[in-house]
């Protein structure tokens, strides 16, 4: 099935409530599980209002008032499932009822209520942006990336958009943080985690920990407790490998620096690419694997790629029309 443009509502909520509808009811066509990523990243508010709804929808499992309407039924509307609105969604003409929903609502008035500080975050390409928050804590966003921050009395979240932050928590921060990511959820009160959205999945590493990471379809989410050290790559198909390694290089961009560690010279330069508006092309086959060991200064984008000359055998060579390629000496 292909949703028409017709078919979604305008209003934020509106449409919000409609895609929660159309993923939960299990039908879903993989041209709207599509249309929705692409909705859903168009604009920070999307998320913002499709997780408020699933907060609400989650927190109804522990509330005890009712039990949790099926999928199929919060998307059964009648003559025509497209046609959704949130009040039909909330109030019971999708299935919902009133009484997990105030249940709902008791249990966590942070969805709501106004948040006491919000903010949207956003970085350009070779940009990196610190911010302190009102607890205390210090987010950092690493190039080309976008954020959301809420504040509320009994709950705090940063969703990350697209691209890299990083959080760092002063001890026992209560209530726990909630970065929400993709596929992934990490809550924490303490310590320092990275978070980062790759094409096709989402990579944890946490410096300090522990964290808890929530991954998952809704009804058959997994919790799994992570310690300082620990690296974990999340996708839709589920978790990775938990990994023991050196967080170092995984977070020495927020001190400005990128750190390599024997890095296949292809992965050095897709790195650096991060940061340069114009991206620097490598011309040397023979050397696509070639171990890269060693730092880069982020405070200067533009001398990257003649940085990662010096660390192995190449030559940055100015282009042009102002780009530039490393090739073999």
């Amino acid at each position: 099935m292909r949703p028409s443009d017709t078919a979604i509502p305008d209003d934020p909520h509106d449409q919000a409530a409609y895609w929660y509808a159309r993923m939960r009811s299990g039908d879903a066509s993989p041209m709207e599980i599509r249309a929705f990523e692409l909705w859903r990243m168009a604009d920070p508010r999307h998320a913002l209002q499709y997780g408020r709804l699933d907060r609400l929808w989650d927190g109804s499992e522990h509330s005890g008032a009712a039990a949790r309407p099926s999928a199929a039924r919060i998307a059964a509307t009648g003559a025509s499932p497209l046609r959704l609105n949130r009040r039909r969604v909330l109030l019971g003409g999708a299935g919902l009822s009133l009484a997990v929903l105030g249940a709902g609502l008791a249990a966590r008035p942070h969805l709501w209520q106004q948040p006491l500080h919000a903010a949207q975050l956003a970085t350009a390409r070779g940009e990196r942006h610190r911010e302190s928050l009102p607890d205390g804590a210090e987010l950092f966003l690493n190039t080309d990336s976008r954020a959301s921050v809420e504040i509320h009395a009994d709950a705090r979240r940063i969703t990350l958009h697209a691209g890299e932050l990083y959080l760092g928590l002063r001890a026992d921060n209560t209530p726990a943080w909630t970065v929400a990511a993709g596929p992934a959820q990490v809550l924490m009160t303490r310590g320092r985690v990275n978070v980062r959205q790759l094409p096709e999945e989402t990579l944890i590493s946490v410096e300090t920990g522990p964290v808890s990471l929530r991954s998952g379809a809704w009804w058959q989410r997994k919790t799994t407790p992570m310690e300082t050290g620990d690296m974990i790559a999340v996708s839709a198909s589920g978790l990775g490998h938990l990994d023991r390694v050196d967080v170092g290089p995984f977070v020495a961009w927020q001190r400005g620096r990128l750190d390599f560690r024997a890095t296949p010279l292809w992965l050095a330069v897709d790195e650096i690419n991060r940061y340069l508006s114009e991206p620097t092309r490598l011309d040397a086959p023979r050397l696509r694997q070639f171990p890269v060991s060693g730092a880069v200064d982020l405070n200067d984008p533009r001398g990257l790629p003649a940085a990662l000359a010096a660390l192995a055998p190449i030559t940055a060579q100015v282009l042009p029309d102002g780009s530039q390629r490393l090739v073999a000496r």
